[in-house]
Parts: structure tokens; C-alpha cells; sequence
């Protein structure tokens, strides 16, 4: 039997985790939490503010990267648990190796936010900076990871031994708003590699996932081709299907030539199939 709460059960050894994790926290002077409002920072900025209060607050980037709603998402997130919010400005654009949609650009990204973060952790008198990186991210390729490590980052999730489903079921149990989200990576990886990244090209992507989110259809990926072309990744391709006129409306209003429709269905990484060797001229 484990814990009960509000007639929701945890497993024992998962709360334990829990309480690991707000004793790790507590053990700090005060911390900075890298917070996107995802499932994984959400539980990580709860447990921070459950051990520190108001010396705990959770830092949102502001970036062409990432859908607008994603940080009004954040706010509201932040708003629940009752920690201070702050957003900063991060002009991902301005990194060459971001703009280009290098192969390295996930590595470039993390070493350019956490200086920011760090920087403005200083100048605030906060301590330590920690993230939402957890077990189950050791299953898979985070070169973000190396940057985090040599910037001195912590991944307190990590060190309580925390992985996606107890994240999940901790959520639940806790009343965490949004703990059945799915992730939502940022938006480069709607682009090969070596594609230029705008702000324009960008935000394309982005009012075009809302849009069809709005339909109905999550988890939707809008993959940008060059023409432009789009590739609609979505877990009902049939339902996309069936909906055609409308989905083709939506896209070519946002400016793409050509609308295709994934028939495999939505999976995690399919820009990471196109060979990473820079295009011939």
C-alpha cells in the first residue's frame, strides 16, 4: 500500500525518492531552476520551492526556439506552485552554430543559456543552478548534458534517482498541473541539419502546430522542408487524412508550397534519420 492523498496512491519508494530530492534542495543555500514548464522542471521548481520558498526561483528563457504558449505555459506553472518567475531574453539567433542548425547546435544552445543563467544567477545573489534532467535521460543522446557538466550545472532529479514515469506518477499524486503533457523539444528540430533558422521560418512552425493542436491533433509535428514543403507528423495520420482540405488550408495560409502527410505517424527524433554530413553545394 503506499502513500494516499486526495484518494491517490504513490508507491513508496517513489515518494521516498521525492523526499529525497527536497532534502538534496534544502541542503542549498538557494537555487535557480532552469524551468520550461515541462513536466520534469515542474516537479524539480515544486520540490525547490517546497525546500527554500523565496530562496528558490524558477528562470524561463524567452526564445524564437520555442513556441510563445510554452512560456505562458510556464508562467502559469510557476503561478501554481507559488515560486518566483522570472524570463530572460536568450537570442538563440545570435550563436552562429544556432542559426545555421548545426549538428552541435543542442550543445551550443545549453553553453549560451547557461551563461545567461549563470550571469543573472550572480548578479541576483543566488547560489546554484540546477535543472530538470533525470534518469531516463541517460537513455538517450543529450549532448546538452556535456555542456550542463562543464558549467557546473545540477541535476538534483538525477541524483535522486528519479526517472520519466516516477516524475509522472509523482506529479499526479502531487496535484502538478500538466503531469500527463508530452514533451515539446524545441523548434529546430522541425528543420534538417544545416538549414538557416529565422524567426519568421520559426514562428511558421509554430502558429502551424497551434493550429492544428486546435484540431484536435497531439502530439503534431509540422517537419519545414526546403520549397517550402511541410511534413505533418501527428499519432491519427489518418485523422489528418480524413481532414485534409482543412490541414492543407491551414499550412499553405502560413505560407508552405507543398503539404505532405507522415503515413508512419508521429516519432520522437525523425529529424535524426537525414544524414548529419553538410549538404553538397
Amino acid at each position: 500500500m503506499g502513500d494516499v492523498r486526495e484518494g491517490k496512491t504513490i508507491r513508496p519508494e517513489v515518494f521516498g525518492r521525492f523526499e529525497a530530492l527536497v532534502r538534496n534542495l534544502a541542503g542549498r543555500e538557494s537555487v535557480v531552476v532552469l524551468f520550461s514548464g515541462g513536466v520534469d522542471s515542474t516537479l524539480l521548481a515544486h520540490a525547490a520551492y517546497t525546500a527554500l520558498k523565496d530562496r528558490s526561483v524558477a528562470l524561463t528563457f524567452r526564445s524564437p526556439l520555442e513556441d510563445p504558449g510554452e512560456v505562458r505555459m510556464a508562467e502559469a506553472a510557476a503561478l501554481c506552485i507559488g515560486i518566483r518567475h522570472v524570463t530572460v531574453g536568450s537570442l538563440d539567433l545570435s550563436v552562429p552554430e544556432i542559426a545555421a542548425n548545426r549538428p552541435d547546435r543542442c550543445y551550443a544552445c545549453r553553453k549560451h543559456r547557461d551563461a545567461l543563467a549563470l550571469e543573472w544567477a550572480r548578479r541576483n545573489g543566488y547560489e546554484v543552478l540546477v535543472d530538470g534532467f533525470s534518469l531516463s535521460d541517460l537513455e538517450e543522446d543529450r549532448p546538452g548534458k556535456k555542456a550542463s557538466d562543464e558549467d557546473g550545472v545540477g541535476h538534483p532529479l538525477l541524483e535522486a534517482l528519479l526517472g520519466r514515469n516516477d516524475i509522472r506518477e509523482l506529479s499526479r499524486f502531487l496535484g502538478l498541473e500538466g503531469w500527463e503533457r508530452t514533451g515539446s523539444p524545441c523548434l529546430a528540430t522541425r528543420f534538417p541539419p544545416f538549414t538557416a533558422l529565422s524567426e519568421e521560418a520559426l514562428r511558421r512552425v509554430a502558429r502551424s502546430e497551434t493550429a492544428l493542436r486546435a484540431l484536435g491533433f497531439a502530439p503534431v509535428r509540422v517537419r519545414s522542408l526546403p520549397g517550402p514543403f511541410a511534413v505533418v507528423e501527428t499519432g491519427d495520420p489518418s485523422g489528418l487524412v480524413a481532414r485534409r482540405d482543412r490541414v492543407v488550408r491551414i499550412l499553405k495560409e502560413e505560407g508552405f508550397m507543398r503539404v505532405l502527410i507522415d503515413l508512419e505517424g508521429y516519432e520522437r527524433g525523425k529529424m535524426g534519420r537525414i544524414p548529419r554530413g553538410r549538404p553538397s553545394p
